[in-house]
């Protein structure tokens, strides 16, 4: 007779504390990372000036949507078989653990090869166009970045969090460091704030290896597998479509907004976003207990999301709460406008924390493709809202009720999957 597994004997109070105590870790990891981060771009926007820095954050965005492009979904597939192994019996251990040793393999080929080609390109550009050299050096941290990921994620699936936090903190604060010693001696900023980041991960790529690899012999190395990428589909599809959404600011631009409205809007956007980070952290450790313990266990984690839902709530209430009178005081009497269009953002918000976790559900219990679909459909939806906006001048206030309307459907939609699996029976606590 074969002892219980930890799903079997994990209580719905266990299950949530668990999941509670792994997302405060990697939320402490996140904000201690935002707060560096934010410090090292504040020391480049001073020393830059704003039409240079104004190129690197351009060029940031665009990074951070190649890295979803790049990432082709491994990271989340990693996180998902390997959590999903852990309390299977050996034979489906077995299979979980091969998917997962490969996708990182896949992993570093990708890095490999997208590595020798931005070489080239930033080499031929430079030369031909003058394209300044931290756009190719941006782009090689970010496909590193995504390597160190990949690896982390095996942490993130073993319960082993503390890695998660400690490996972003320590990229962040090497990047602040290059900055630091750029300023002392006058250097370029922006050409050492993307060495810095890049410094960062290539520092902690060795030591997460080392702290991971043997617990997954055989994954480092080279290969590739269509059935894998098949299987990472769906998520490569939804974090595209999530980080295409950071486009929302180009997009009323180009469509004809005016600058004031494309202003107020991206500082209401821009300014708020950040503290979603208290719902994706938790939507992160979520996903990884949602495939171990399937839909058998799926009602020891709907307490914990309801209760996530409802202090993002709080947060943004908060927010709305207070930004007639902390915006005026912070960023002045122009910034007045962005008051209402902050205040909508933030109801928005509170639809985009439950898509989060709702997502994360979904994801765990294998529907992947449907989460992408519904991520697609949100994404398209808001650029279309949005062009709409600019092209008949209908203001900030509107973009910022067509991006709360978008992030409601989503969670609508969302919801009613999650609440026909529950139907479907096969759910208990």
């Amino acid at each position: 007779m074969t002892a219980p597994s930890a799903v079997d004997t994990a209580t719905p109070r266990s299950e949530g504390s668990r999941v509670f105590g792994q997302a405060a870790i990697v939320g402490v990891g996140r904000l201690g990372g935002a707060a560096l981060q934010a410090v090292t771009f504040a020391l480049v926007a001073r020393l830059s000036g704003p039409a240079a820095f104004g190129s690197f954050a351009a060029v940031y965005g665009v990074v951070v949507v190649l890295q979803a492009l790049f990432g082709f979904g491994l990271v989340q597939t990693i996180v998902s078989r390997r959590a999903a192994g852990r309390d299977r019996d050996p034979a489906e251990r077995v299979v979980d653990d091969g998917i997962a040793r490969v996708a990182l393999r896949m992993s570093l080929c990708v890095t490999v090869a997208a590595l020798m080609l931005t070489t080239v390109a930033a080499l031929s550009l430079g030369m031909i166009f003058g394209v300044p050299a931290f756009v190719g050096v941006l782009v090689a941290w970010g496909l590193v970045d995504n390597y160190v990921e990949s690896w982390l994620g095996l942490s993130l699936a073993d319960g082993r969090v503390y890695e998660n936090a400690i490996a972003t903190i320590a990229r962040r604060s090497v990047a602040l460091l290059v900055v630091v010693v750029a300023v002392a001696e006058s250097g370029n900023t922006a050409l050492c704030a993307a060495v810095g980041l890049l410094a960062g991960s290539a520092i902690v790529l060795p030591l997460v290896i080392w702290r991971n690899k043997r617990h997954m012999p055989g994954a480092l190395g080279l290969s590739w597998s269509v059935a894998t990428y098949r299987s990472s589909r769906g998520f490569w599809i939804n974090s595209l479509a999530v980080q295409l959404r950071n486009f929302d600011v180009a997009i009323l631009a180009v469509t004809g907004a005016s600058a004031l409205a494309v202003g107020m809007y991206g500082a209401a956007s821009r300014l708020v976003s950040p503290f979603r980070i208290i719902p994706t952290s938790f939507a992160l450790v979520l996903m990884p207990h949602a495939s171990r313990v399937g839909r058998s266990g799926a009602r020891a984690l709907l307490a914990p999301v309801l209760l996530v839902v409802a202090l993002s709530s709080i947060v943004f209430a908060s927010i709305a709460a207070l930004s007639p009178f902390v915006i005026p005081m912070f960023l002045g009497d122009s910034y007045v406008d962005a008051v209402p269009c902050i205040q909508i953002i933030c109801v928005g918000l509170v639809f985009a924390s439950m898509a989060s976790q709702f997502s994360s559900l979904l994801q765990g219990w294998g529907h992947t493709n449907l989460v992408a679909t519904v991520a697609v459909i949100s994404c398209a939806a808001t650029f279309v809202g949005l062009g709409f906006v600019g092209g008949f001048g209908l203001g900030a206030v509107t973009a910022a009720v067509v991006l709360c309307i978008a992030f409601a459907v989503q969670a609508l939609l969302l919801a009613l999957f999650v609440g026909s699996i529950f139907k479907e029976g096969g759910v208990n606590a």
